[in-house]
């Protein structure tokens, strides 16, 4: 049975008004372990925003410790959700880095849900107004860009794979909440790369109408609310 790829199963940010290689290495560089704790944390509706948002930069090296190390697996997908919250340029090469650099080969699904995440990550982090997050996701956005890719699914061919990324990404950019790439969604739901990616790129370009009118924070809660989180 192939993997569901419904792109709701992404959407786990909320606001809450209230072969992988990896050396053994030294102790996490901040002993936040309040960071730690909070990405252990296994729920059903994976983070609240505001809470991962308030740790800012300063954790940014915890969770890039955390992602380094592959004994800690069960904290990847919070991590990299946590990265994408606090929103600082700083999490751009962290994400990168996660996705360009720390997997080769075939990677098990834990892995593939935590690399599924970078772009909703990286999407959060442009509307902290860093172009390098939205140039990312731009280019993500082609399927061609994922050719030279160093890992692979267990499932998704390398075609697969490619046109699912390529999707999710366009999914990211709904969270920037600007103009320009309300013009760049637009465009994309007029000739996408996919069949697929008509349908995620208008609904992408209404949620970022919607953020660039209204704000992320009142975007996310109305969404938890709608999913009754």
């Amino acid at each position: 049975m192939r993997r569901t790829d419904r792109i709701a199963i992404l959407l786990y940010l909320l606001f809450s008004s209230g072969g992988i290689c990896g050396a053994a290495q030294s102790p996490p560089p901040s002993n936040d372990s309040l960071v730690v704790n909070f990405v252990s944390a296994r729920t059903n509706h994976g983070i609240f925003y505001d809470d991962a948002h308030a740790f800012g930069e300063r954790a940014l090296g915890t969770l890039e410790f955390l992602l380094n190390d592959d004994s800690r697996k069960n904290t990847w997908e919070n991590a990299v959700a946590t990265v994408g919250a606090i929103g600082s340029a700083r999490g751009v090469p962290i994400l990168q880095g996660f996705m360009w650099r720390r997997f080769h080969g075939q990677v098990d699904d834990s892995t593939f849900r935590a690399l599924r995440n970078v772009p909703i990550a990286l999407g959060l982090i442009s509307n902290s107004g860093v172009s390098r997050a939205t140039q990312l996701l731009e280019y993500g956005t082609n399927p061609a860009y994922w050719d030279s890719l160093p890992w692979r699914d267990r499932i998704y061919s390398k075609v697969e794979l490619g046109s699912f990324l390529a999707t999710i990404y366009v999914v990211g950019l709904s969270y920037t909440g600007t103009e320009s790439t309300g013009r760049f969604l637009a465009g994309l739901a007029r000739t996408p790369y996919t069949h697929r990616q008509k349908a995620a790129a208008m609904e992408a370009l209404q949620r970022n109408n919607k953020i660039h009118a209204h704000g992320l924070r009142e975007v996310l809660h109305q969404e938890r609310q709608e999913r009754g989180w």
